[in-house]
């Protein structure tokens, strides 16, 4: 798993996951924008202060990272962790994460994705080729599961307000892509829709922070 499983990316405006070698870019929840006129006012991004709801208190105590309080790992994290991570970059000629750095990553990722989904994406890591991108393994069809309906409408309406956004403040589409997401993020990022074209990237991020705070 790469150092930087989260890295705001999206040429600085997607939810990016490095579980590996590449970066790869995490899906979010989408759903209905109709949520309330004071949900809807925080696309705008003014400051951006979004009031998401009250965020759990991830931790920021010793060397695993903020997220180390999040609560234990799915058996297949910490295999994965522990000995299947290291081993795939020992056999392909990587250095290996630590394995405290590789549970507080993944502690940061489970705080936005869906159980199903990030239960099965250590199985998918293990098993690529050493010359294969990891991208594939953050998508819920690379782990063999389905994107959810509220995953699916976020991408058809993000990347129709891309496509209608000014050519000089067009977002990256990384975020529409976001399908591994809980259906709770997705309803916080399809918020982001509501608003501007400019504020869109520095609002999908902050609603990315505010459910996973510290993790960037």
């Amino acid at each position: 798993m790469n150092q930087k499983l989260f890295a705001l990316t999206v040429a600085a405006g997607l939810l990016v996951v490095g579980c590996g070698d590449d970066a790869d870019t995490l899906v979010a929840d989408a759903g209905s924008r109709d949520l309330g006129q004071d949900m809807a006012s925080a696309a705008d991004l003014g400051d951006s202060s979004l009031d998401l709801g009250a965020s759990p208190d991830l931790g920021t105590s010793g060397d695993s990272g903020p997220a180390a309080d999040a609560g234990p790992l799915p058996v297949s994290w910490t295999q994965f962790c522990a000995v299947d991570g290291p081993a795939r970059a020992t056999t392909c000629g990587d250095a290996p994460d630590s394995v405290a750095d590789c549970r507080a990553e993944a502690a940061c990722l489970a705080q936005v994705t869906r159980p199903e989904v990030f239960a099965a994406i250590p199985a998918c890591l293990s098993a690529r080729a050493c010359t294969s991108p990891d991208d594939p393994c953050f998508s819920a069809a690379g782990v063999g599961l389905t994107p959810t309906a509220l995953a699916s409408a976020f991408r058809t309406d993000c990347l129709a307000k891309r496509s209608a956004c000014p050519p000089d403040e067009v977002f990256t589409d990384d975020y529409c892509f976001s399908d591994i997401a809980t259906d709770e993020v997705i309803m916080n990022l399809d918020l982001c829709l509501d608003g501007t074209c400019a504020a869109a990237s520095d609002c999908f991020d902050a609603v990315i922070e505010a459910r996973a705070p510290g993790c960037f």
